[in-house]
């Protein structure tokens, strides 16, 4: 681990400055300032509240940054450290002994210097007992005890044990029971700090949504990456937001995670799990499979059938904004009349179809000349095959 320090050139230093309605300013107030003088903005706070989210490791009420579990462990950190240290000074009074002397036996001063020497000749006056060391006593084992305690109650108040950080049980443990124990702490103490990272993010969504909500009045296109670098884009405006845009996902990531949905999905797979009647796997699951294989090249090995899927579904977006897309001769119809009919059947187009009426009719209209382009290339078909078979 290392710290550097670096200075940004081209850049300005800026400062917001956010105060909550009180009676002598009843709409808030809110002050950007770039660089030193340079004031962008002073009024009245253009949110509800200020736009800031804390993501906390342990929540105290009264407390807006939370707790650390820092906090905790420093009392636990100082009895440890005290035990050490009688331990250490049990080991000095064993490796430099001390010794009981008659009085005037010996020259203290000059003993005291070279008692410990080793080789050292030490001389004593006759007629006085022989210099005897004190003998120490075993370490008491209450002290290793507690220890052993305070080191079990660091690792559960941080929730990291041996078995997290090494994965390697701790010495002495050997029952399931007490492994399953070990596992347990950690993943209660991961879960609580991934439980306040999602509430977190979804505070960040809430605010989003209601500034987008209330200043998003033209039309915002927001680009973004799915899965293997794939491009798509969302067309949106703040009478697009509702009710229906908001969804909880009570799913656990730690407990399932997304490299297990991987694994766990790959090996469905091997299995067959997602043929069908006939024994054969839809190309759409083929095409998740190779997605979650992470091949970086995965867009130069798209099929024609996935570059239509993708088409259809773009226009599914240019029919939410009034946008009639052309049939062009290259379209795969059924594949487009399966992608657009798979919209249909979603609740984004019954909003639309409540919002938009017009536009959904379109929508269903361009469906419906699909559909006879198709059933005029089947006839075609069967007419081209049944004047092969006469000649």
């Amino acid at each position: 681990m290392s710290m550097g320090v670096r200075k940004i050139e081209n850049a300005v230093k800026v400062i917001t400055y956010f105060e909550r309605p009180s009676r002598h300013t009843p709409d808030g107030k809110m002050i950007i300032i770039v660089g030193e003088e340079h004031i962008v903005y002073y009024g009245s706070l253009p949110y509800d509240d200020i736009p800031i989210v804390q993501i906390i490791c342990k929540e105290v009420a009264g407390q807006f940054f939370g707790k650390s579990i820092i906090e905790e462990l420093i009392p636990l950190q100082r009895a440890y450290n005290g035990c050490e240290n009688r331990i250490h000074e049990y080991i000095k009074r064993v490796a430099i002994q001390s010794y009981m002397v008659e009085e005037g036996s010996v020259d203290e001063d000059d003993f005291e210097q070279n008692a410990a020497i080793p080789g050292a000749i030490l001389s004593y006056k006759k007629g006085f007992a022989l210099p005897a060391t004190v003998k120490n006593g075993d370490l008491p084992r209450t002290i290793l005890d507690e220890k052993a305690g305070l080191i079990r109650d660091m690792e559960y108040v941080a929730g990291v044990s041996q078995l997290m950080v090494n994965s390697r049980l701790p010495s002495g443990v050997t029952s399931g029971r007490a492994i399953e124990n070990l596992r347990d702490i950690d993943n209660t103490r991961l879960s609580l700090t991934g439980d306040y990272i999602r509430n977190g993010v979804k505070n960040v969504g809430k605010m989003w949504l209601h500034i987008y909500k209330r200043y998003a009045n033209t039309y915002r296109i927001i680009n973004y990456l799915g899965s293997n670098e794939i491009g798509k884009s969302i067309v949106c405006t703040n009478e697009d937001i509702n009710s229906y845009d908001i969804e909880f996902d009570t799913e656990n990531e730690l407990l399932f995670s997304e490299d297990m949905q991987r694994e766990r999905f790959i090996e469905l797979f091997k299995m067959g799990f997602f043929a069908d009647s006939t024994g054969q796997i839809p190309e759409q699951v083929k095409r998740k499979a190779i997605e979650y294989m992470k091949m970086g090249n995965y867009t130069d090995i798209m099929s024609i059938d996935t570059l239509q899927t993708q088409a259809a579904q773009r226009e599914n977006v240019f029919f939410e904004n009034g946008v009639i897309p052309e049939i062009s001769d290259i379209d795969n119809h059924e594949i487009h009349i399966d992608e657009h009919t798979r919209y249909c059947l979603q609740m984004k187009y019954q909003i639309l179809k409540m919002k938009k009426p017009e536009f959904a009719g379109l929508m269903l209209q361009h469906i419906q000349v699909h559909q006879r382009i198709t059933e005029t290339n089947q006839k075609q078909r069967l007419l081209e095959a049944q004047a092969l078979q006469r000649s």
